[in-house]
C-alpha cells in the first residue's frame, strides 16, 4: 500500500494548500497521513478533515533576540528522530512539505532516509524553513516562476487551489453570511493571524464599499470589531470552510 505523509504549519496558510491537493492524492495513495506540531493550528485543520496525525517535536525562530531560541536545536534534534522512527515504521513513498518550522524535523529525517520530499513554497521569498528544506528536497515547487528561478531544484507549478473558490455565491450563501442583498462579494483575508492594515483599511472603508459589494472579512485571531457590526458586513476571526 502506498502511503505519503503531508508536513507543514505554523500557520493556516502552510496547511491549507493541502487541502486543496487532498482529492487528487486520495486517487494516487491508500493513505493520507500528516506530521504537524503537538498544538499549532494546523492540528485543529487537519483534525478537521480526519487525516491521522502525529505530533513532532519542533521550535520556532525567534529573529530578534530571545532566550528561547537556545531550545530550538534541542526541539530540532529531538524532532527529527521521533519523525525518524515514525518513518521507518510508516515507510511512506513520498513526502509532501508546505514549510514553516513544522516541517523542518520531518522532512530533514525523510532526506537522512533517501525518502523523496516535494516542497511547495507559496510566497515570492522562500522563507528560511524552506531554505533548510531544501537541502534535503527532491524538487521545490512554486507558486511564482521568479522564486523557481533562484533555487536549483526549482519548478513553478503555482498555487494549490481548491476548486469551490470558483463556484458562485448560491442563495443559500447569501443567507449563511446575513446578506439581504445579492451583490457582489468580496472577500477579504490577511491570513490566520490577520494584518493590521488591511484591517485598519477595510474598516475605513467599509461605508463606501457596503453601497455596491457584500464583504465577508476574515481578520484574523482576536481581531473582531464589533463596533462595524452591519448588514452587508461578514466578519469572523478565520473560517475552515472557504
Amino acid at each position: 500500500m502506498s502511503t505519503i505523509i503531508l508536513t507543514g504549519g505554523g500557520t493556516a496558510g502552510h496547511v491549507t494548500p493541502h487541502l486543496a491537493i487532498l482529492p487528487y492524492l486520495k486517487n494516487n495513495f491508500d493513505n493520507i497521513i500528516y506530521f504537524g506540531s503537538e498544538n499549532g493550528i494546523e492540528k485543529n485543520i487537519i483534525n478537521n478533515v480526519n487525516l491521522p496525525y502525529y505530533s513532532i517535536p519542533c521550535a520556532k525562530l525567534n529573529r530578534s533576540f530571545n532566550v528561547n531560541n537556545i531550545k530550538i536545536p534541542f526541539a530540532l534534534i529531538k524532532g527529527i528522530k521521533i519523525a525518524g522512527k515514525l518513518l521507518d515504521q510508516i515507510k511512506p513513498k513520498v513526502i509532501f512539505s508546505k514549510g514553516g518550522f513544522v516541517s523542518v524535523p520531518t522532512v530533514i529525517a525523510a532526506g537522512k532516509r533517501k525518502i523523496p520530499v516535494i516542497t511547495h513554497e507559496s510566497d515570492y521569498t522562500i522563507g528560511l524553513a524552506n531554505k533548510i528544506c531544501a537541502k534535503y528536497s527532491t524538487k521545490i515547487l512554486t507558486s511564482f516562476d521568479e522564486t523557481a528561478k533562484t533555487i536549483s531544484k526549482g519548478e513553478c507549478v503555482g498555487p494549490p487551489l481548491r476548486k469551490n473558490l470558483f463556484e458562485k455565491f448560491t442563495d443559500s450563501d447569501f443567507k449563511i453570511f446575513g446578506f439581504k442583498e445579492k451583490k457582489p462579494v468580496i472577500l477579504v483575508t490577511g491570513g490566520s493571524q490577520g494584518a493590521y492594515a488591511i484591517n485598519n483599511l477595510v474598516w475605513e472603508s467599509l461605508d463606501e464599499l457596503l453601497k455596491n459589494y457584500n464583504v465577508i472579512h476574515l481578520c484574523g485571531k482576536n481581531n473582531l470589531n464589533k463596533q462595524k457590526e452591519q448588514i452587508g458586513y461578514y466578519q469572523a476571526e478565520y473560517l475552515n470552510n472557504i
